[in-house]
């Protein structure tokens, strides 16, 4: 490339008019080997090689040159793209590189050479990255780029952790549990999360899922009386065979005012063999449940 000619070439007071002309040959040499020579900012941009200055589809294996600096690749298909020793192409040397297929290309610096502290990295389908070079070592800058079946904004791709709010593009959260000892609660549903905290989180009433009751077991010989009288703690019985103590007109149990779905004996809870047993039915069934179902 035509070296930029010196000022003193066109402003020394011994300059004669031919050097002047020369002077300005080479000016003229020095930006047409810069920008190029129609004009145009698309030709200027591809003459200084500056990122994304073209485009250049690729399906099999192909090496990274000098040449390639500010190129954008457009991937396809499974291989592997070496890089040429960073030194070769020198600090600040620059490209992208999109796979925009359904496999995958493996980026493979020189010899012994790392990018991002290691040997390779490897682009999925719809991911990209761009390569930039210091001139021992290679680094990226990751990005996941849209697809055509997929919603967008601004080129991103909406899933995997973003979501579309209106007109912002917004970080939907980790969908995978994060430890209790992390500050997570180590699962990605509600319940599970209330069991790993073993938290009650609200009220949740009398009779709902959730909800502490204290009730007694519908004793044999009584309306709704349950196939078995004995549950331990931690067992369970249907709701239609308890009854939550107390009733409006003041009595302590009012049998056949039972309750709903599944619960979990909290203590120990045994039920009379008759309906007429009050020694058992009064101090030895009542306990606290928990409906679990």
């Amino acid at each position: 490339m035509t070296a930029l000619p010196a000022v003193a070439d066109f402003t020394a007071s011994t300059v004669t008019e031919a050097e002047f002309k020369t002077a300005q040959t080479n000016l003229i040499n020095f930006l047409s080997g810069l920008f190029g020579t129609d004009g145009t900012a698309a030709t200027a941009l591809a003459t200084m090689m500056t990122l994304g200055c073209s485009v250049s589809a690729k399906s099999a294996a192909y090496t990274v040159l000098a040449a390639d600096r500010g190129k954008v690749f457009h991937c396809s298909g499974t291989w592997t793209m070496p890089l040429t020793a960073a030194a070769t192409l020198g600090s600040g040397f620059s490209c992208a590189v999109i796979n925009t297929g359904t496999g995958s290309i493996t980026i493979a610096p020189y010899s012994t050479q790392l990018i991002d502290g290691v040997s390779t990295i490897t682009l999925a389908a719809d991911e990209g990255c761009i390569i930039t070079c210091n001139g021992t070592a290679f680094f990226t800058i990751k990005s996941v780029l849209r697809t055509a079946s997929a919603a967008t904004k601004g080129g991103v791709k909406v899933g995997a952790g973003l979501t579309m709010v209106g007109e912002e593009l917004r970080a939907t959260g980790p969908s995978y549990p994060i430890s209790v000892a992390n500050g997570g609660t180590g699962a990605t549903s509600a319940s599970a999360a209330a069991d790993n905290l073993s938290v009650v989180k609200r009220d949740h009433g009398h009779n709902a899922v959730g909800s502490l009751c204290f009730a007694v077991i519908n004793p044999v010989g009584s309306v709704n009386s349950p196939a078995s009288t004995t549950v331990t703690p931690g067992g369970t019985i249907s709701g239609s065979s308890l009854s939550a103590c107390g009733t409006a007109s003041g009595a302590l149990f009012a049998y056949g005012s039972t309750l709903s779905g599944t619960w979990r004996c909290l203590g120990y809870a045994y039920g009379g063999s008759t309906y007429s047993d009050p020694s058992t039915l009064y101090y030895n069934s009542a306990t606290v449940w928990q409906r679990i179902a």
